[in-house]
């Protein structure tokens, strides 16, 4: 198991703490925001759903989904430069 934890903005933390994103999943309020963490087997999914939130989500750890979302990040910038 890959412990997971995104921090959500207060633009979408209510939307973010009403649903039930994954049976190990906890949430709690931080400054600007709210937290969520849980235990998933892969990250593969999590990436592209921590990605449709964009700007208003941030992937904390594991460190390496952190540079996944960086480097599919910069690869899509760079289709806009």
């Amino acid at each position: 198991r890959v412990h997971v934890r995104i921090r959500f903005s207060d633009k979408v933390a209510r939307y973010v703490r009403r649903r039930r994103w994954h049976p190990t999943q906890t949430v709690r309020a931080v400054a600007g925001g709210v937290e969520l963490a849980m235990d998933v087997r892969g990250t593969t999914e999590v990436l592209s759903w921590a990605l449709g939130f964009g700007p208003q989500a941030e992937i904390l750890e594991p460190p390496s989904l952190r540079q996944a979302a960086q480097a599919e990040l910069e690869a899509a910038l760079a289709h806009y430069r």
